[in-house]
């Protein structure tokens, strides 16, 4: 937002204070299923040893079944939360300035009071009046750009992996989540007059 200063005067004070919130994907801690799973093995005999009189000369095959334990891992996308901004802690904050101008300030610190709140004060000077005829304020989220694997993430052990007709008996469908943030901010202004 930009905020007017035509009619501020020198020696007026400007308080700003920012509060906000932001929406992120819940994702669950990773947890394992136990299956039985299954696989076909290929068996052949050779006739010279079964029927050494039998012509022509060749291989009898067949398939037995078989099966094993399966540890399989899994994580669960459990929807979007939403919380409060902790200005105080950088993992969850934003980076906010103030434009003045061209020029570029960093916005305060948490209130000592609330670490959800982000307050700063600005004398206006006669510099700030002849540079410019309103302030602006920018904020920089951190933009997450990875994503988290859902659903099947692989086995922690699985007897016949890899083998024929291998299958596992859980579901093995994943998906890819982006971890990206929404933030919504509230920025409330006020101008103490000097008197």
């Amino acid at each position: 937002p930009t905020f007017p200063i035509t009619n501020l005067r020198e020696g007026d004070e400007v308080y700003i204070q920012i509060t906000g919130t932001y929406v992120k994907p819940k994702f669950s801690e990773g947890y394992s299923i136990d299956s039985t799973s299954t696989w076909k093995r290929k068996e052949c005999i050779s006739y010279d040893d079964r029927f050494p009189n039998r012509q022509p000369k060749g291989l009898s095959c067949y398939w037995i079944n078989l099966k094993g334990s399966c540890t399989s891992l899994f994580k669960d996308y459990q929807g979007k939360i939403k919380d409060k901004i902790v200005f105080s802690d950088s993992s969850n904050g934003a980076k906010i300035s103030y434009f003045i101008g061209n020029q570029e300030f960093l916005l305060g610190n948490s209130s000592s009071n609330n670490i959800n709140i982000l307050e700063t004060k600005i004398l206006v000077t006669k510099d700030l009046i002849n540079h410019s005829s309103s302030f602006s304020i920018k904020a920089y989220p951190d933009e997450v750009s990875e994503t988290t694997k859902t659903g099947f993430l692989g086995y922690a052990s699985c007897a016949g992996s890899g083998q024929h007709h291998f299958n596992p008996n859980v579901s093995t469908n994943s998906q890819s989540i982006s971890n990206t943030r929404t933030y919504s901010y509230i920025v409330t202004v006020r101008v103490k007059y000097l008197e």
